[in-house]
């Protein structure tokens, strides 16, 4: 397994694949729908499980894990909310 290294904010200035989708939402509603770690596999398929690891309130430094198909485990640090 490869593990990703630790990034900074800079990072986003190089990026390597975008994604851009309009949504009708007010962006509380999106953020609610990010925040829900039940519904990541239900629109994004190749997740299979989405798990908070630290305590509310959510914002820079919170962690997660993230399963995805093919046995692969990202443990994330948010760096920026």
């Amino acid at each position: 397994m490869q593990a990703c290294g630790d990034v900074d904010a800079a990072e986003f200035d190089r990026p390597t694949v975008t994604v851009s989708a309009e949504i009708p939402v007010r962006p509380d509603q999106l953020f609610a729908g990010l925040e829900d770690a039940a519904a990541w596999p239900r629109w994004l398929t190749s997740i299979q499980k989405v798990t908070w690891t630290s305590p509310e309130p959510k914002g820079i430094g919170t962690t997660r894990t993230v399963e995805i198909a093919g046995a692969f485990v990202a443990n994330e640090e948010f760096i920026a909310w």
